[in-house]
């Protein structure tokens, strides 16, 4: 597969500039409408349109021409006749695909599946293409994956026989699949802005990442229209065996500063992705990192004897270390004391930050520091050299740069070694298991990939089958490309493919025009009149009026001539908005649209002699 820059934005014009201020347009937190956000005004500018993921797709699994100019079979479902290509290629029906998807995702055995379909007569009656698990596979892979794997050799200088095995995937490839998920092409942000609290301006906000003053202070160094991708990579040591075995794996992730924390968050969104599985093996004689506790055993220990006994709560007279079996319930009333007992270790998180809080953080560890004299007084400590605390006097500085913390701990992280690690672990047969690791996670995340494609086109079908209109993307998309320069614009055979820009659209079921606009006032009283297209609901049935339009000049005040009769399918209007805060192209009109099917008649002429 070639590489590809997925398009970020298609059959939109590029703006030759960009909006100074914008209003906050909704948010259920606290007085979020008084808010002010200020877009960095030369970032994120459109410079070029690529083919997105699911466009690229289609196009491959629906074929293509000797010029690679998209079939006229694609056209075809364009314009509404979906019967002509299987939406579901590279597997032959919907059932195929959603028994792939089972057996892929739900982790049934290869054996057990080969086991099913060697009963006479299942994939023949349920008309699927593959005969067993292999067949299976195969198809699967033919889908592109997010990004490739390969396998690599490590070793040092001084010790090149003992070498070290690195699965891993370009980093490269991993963005480009993050910032050209058509998935988050809505959430996707290019362009860092400064928030404040009211219009006076006199009070900052940090929340995202694109919040910061390091964003917007990098983006100042930028050429105008240039976009900063801000890269998060983590690790951690991860235990793959429950009991015994010992089987440890250290997985990379990356994800981007560009997608809201949120989505970032949830394995479901498939926001972060796997980049490598680094060695475990042993190093001998090489000292790579050196570990430091910030609360030795004794010292904990201490703590916990130093708490005063309390109905409700167990006293551990002896602390924890004594402990050589812990059961449940002991792990219960270990968790009841043990805020108290790291108090002052681990400092406490908001969601969103302003000048006021930030403040607070800073009188709280300036009061900290002028008292902390007294635990060594006391001979509580000996000293105070713990780099924790010493981290702690840049949280302020890292909250003003990247926003709050939650962007760049590694809490997030931690989830992920269930999906990426723990379970790609137990698919395998654990001999030689990094391998089978990758392919098995590459295989999961081609299914969701593929599930979010098919959502993608059969959401937009549906939405258009319940107003009784399956051409209107198709038509929609030639429309918003006469607003682009013929060198942007997209050749007519390839438009029916084209991304529109947004997935939602402002709807109304009927609207009001008074009579008399049409000279209809005979009676010297103004009249209404109400048009409807509204889709049925539940057994009520969906009402289209029939409406006639006045089409040229020639239009009379009797009889159809100059006029079009045709059924009102849809009533909408183009978004102001587009994604997260972008906004729309000013060459849209702003005006209502009516989509109508128009009617055909046929006269029949009686010629009198």
């Amino acid at each position: 597969m070639q590489d590809f820059q997925d398009r970020l934005f298609d059959l939109v014009p590029i703006p030759s500039h960009a909006p100074d201020l914008q209003h906050h347009r909704h948010d259920p937190d606290e007085n979020i409408d008084l808010r002010i956000e200020v877009p960095h005004p030369t970032a994120g500018q459109v410079i070029r349109m690529d083919e997105t993921v699911h466009q690229r797709w289609r196009r491959e699994f629906s074929g293509t021409d000797e010029e690679g100019d998209v079939s006229m079979e694609d056209v075809v479902i364009g314009e509404g006749s979906s019967a002509a290509v299987n939406r579901f290629a590279p597997f032959a029906s919907e059932l195929d695909w959603r028994v792939a998807c089972w057996a892929i995702q739900d982790g049934i055995g290869h054996k057990s599946f080969d086991r099913l379909m060697a009963i006479p007569g299942v994939a023949e009656k349920l008309g699927l293409s593959y005969q067993n698990i292999h067949g299976l596979h195969k198809i699967v892979d033919a889908v592109p994956p997010r990004a490739t794997w390969k396998k690599r050799e490590l070793w040092f200088k001084n010790d090149p026989e003992d070498k070290h095995i690195v699965h891993h995937r370009d980093p490269l490839e991993a963005i480009k699949t993050l910032l050209g998920n058509p998935a988050h092409a809505e959430h996707v942000v290019y362009r860092p802005k400064k928030i404040f609290s009211d219009a006076s301006k006199s009070e900052r906000i940090y929340n995202e990442m694109w919040t910061g003053d390091w964003w917007n202070t990098i983006q100042d160094r930028l050429p105008s229209g240039a976009c900063v991708a801000p890269v998060i990579i983590a690790t951690d040591k991860t235990q793959l065996t429950q009991f015994t075995g010992g089987k440890t794996a250290y997985p990379v992730y990356l994800t981007l500063g560009n997608l809201p924390r949120a989505i970032r968050r949830k394995p479901s969104q498939q926001a972060c992705i796997l980049i490598a599985y680094l060695s475990v093996s042993k190093m001998v004689g090489k000292q790579l990192t050196k570990k430091q506790n910030l609360m030795t055993t004794a010292e904990l220990d201490h703590r916990i004897r130093s708490l005063p006994p309390c109905f409700g709560v167990r006293h551990f007279k002896n602390g924890w270390s004594q402990l050589s079996q812990v059961s449940g319930k002991e792990r219960k009333d270990m968790a009841r004391i043990l805020l108290g007992c790291i108090m002052g270790k681990a400092p406490s998180q908001y969601p969103t930050h302003d000048d006021s809080t930030l403040q607070y953080l800073t009188n709280a560890l300036d009061e900290f520091h002028a008292n902390k004299d007294i635990l060594v007084d006391l001979g509580i400590r000996n000293h105070f050299n713990i780099p924790k605390f010493h981290s702690m006097l840049h949280y302020e500085e890292c909250i003003r740069n990247f926003g709050t913390t939650d962007n760049y701990n590694t809490e997030m992280f931690e989830r992920f070694h269930i999906d990426y690690a723990k379970e790609a672990w137990r698919a395998s047969n654990f001999r030689n298991e990094l391998p089978q690791m990758t392919q098995w996670l590459s295989r999961q995340e081609k299914i969701v990939m593929f599930q979010s494609y098919i959502s993608h086109y059969q959401s937009e079908e549906e939405r258009e089958e319940e107003h009784g209109c399956p051409s209107f993307s198709y038509h929609l998309r030639i429309f918003l490309n006469k607003f682009l320069t013929r060198g942007d614009s997209i050749p007519r055979t390839q438009v029916g493919n084209a991304f529109l820009p947004f997935d939602k659209l402002d709807v109304w079921h009927s609207f009001k025009f008074s009579l008399d606009t049409l000279g209809n006032d005979v009676d010297g009283q103004k009249g209404i009149d109400l048009v409807r297209a509204q889709p049925g609901r539940g057994k009520s049935p969906g009402r289209f009026d029939v409406v006639v339009v006045t089409h040229n000049d020639g239009a009379e005040s009797t009889g159809l001539h100059g006029m079009k009769v045709g059924r009102l399918r849809l009533i909408f209007r183009l978004p102001e908005v587009i994604g997260l805060y972008n906004e729309a192209p000013s060459v849209w009109p702003k005006h209502h649209f009516a989509y109508v099917e128009w009617l055909t008649f046929k006269y029949a002429y009686q010629t009198l002699w």
